[in-house]
């Protein structure tokens, strides 16, 4: 991955945009395209659109997501959102310059730190890590220590620890508990699997079909998060070429996710 200017800017441009219209929207937006390019990807044998448009500078997680997450945390720094975790409100209406302007730089590290990501080696051919998950992380760590009053970590508060959570500091608490985690793991990682093993190439589908789902959190509903199921079980299948991989690597994902 050779660094560009060109890249730069359109990262810049996708962290603006994703402040403006919201992290999750743009998630979802990113979701869309993921499917899309599966899609392509099955029919055409064609991987462009889902290397340049949705994992791509501009719609990437590592740009507009990231982009939209640190300009949701320094809003609520700023009191003009009730809290950072709210990634749901599109920015542009709090009518304030600075907090796009924020969201634009961090797109633009979003893209450094892959670059960065990028020179590191792989080991025999095999992916070390998925660079663009680890961007993102590393992306909303800087963020959270530039911006966040709560540390690393955070604080669990009042009535509550890190083992025993409360819905205000959880997430999504209604997937804590172990049964419910494994049969969420299940209902994803069997399809995850089993479309790439039919359709090749297609791993893109069920991940993008989950992240479109989220799209139901901004109305309320406590739909799952699963997408990271997806890819890992996707992931998983292609390195190995087994579904029994699959279905381990879900069990991890379910988990750990």
């Amino acid at each position: 991955m050779e660094f560009s200017i060109t890249e730069l800017a359109l990262a810049f441009a996708g962290g603006i945009f994703g402040a403006a219209i919201g992290a999750l929207p743009v998630w979802v937006l990113c979701g869309l395209a993921v499917m899309v390019g599966g899609i392509l990807n099955y029919a055409a044998n064609d991987p462009t659109f889902m290397a340049f448009v949705a994992w791509g500078s501009f719609l990437g997680p590592h740009t507009s997501f990231s982009g939209g997450t640190a300009a949701a945390a320094y809003a609520a720094k700023n009191k003009l959102l009730e809290n950072g975790r709210d990634i749901c409100t599109s920015l542009a209406g709090l009518n304030n310059p600075k907090i796009l302007f924020v969201g634009g730089l961090f797109g633009m590290l979003g893209y450094i730190l892959l670059w960065i990501i990028m020179l590191i080696p792989n080991y025999s051919n095999i992916p070390w890590t998925n660079h663009i998950a680890l961007a993102v992380i590393i992306n909303m760590v800087i963020a959270r220590l530039l911006i966040g009053k709560t540390g690393l970590t955070g604080k669990p508060g009042k009535k509550a620890n890190r083992w025993i959570s409360t819905e205000k500091a959880n997430w999504v608490i209604y997937q804590s508990n172990p049964l419910q985690l494994i049969l969420l793991g299940l209902a994803i990682s069997i399809p995850a699997s089993c479309f790439v093993l039919v359709m090749p190439n297609s791993d893109g589908v069920v991940f993008g079909i989950c992240t479109i789902t989220l799209i139901f959190m901004q109305f309320g509903y406590k739909v799952p998060v699963t997408h990271h199921i997806a890819l890992s079980a996707a992931s998983a299948y292609y390195r190995y070429r087994t579904i029994n991989m699959g279905y381990l690597i879900w069990i991890i994902s379910s988990i750990f996710g």
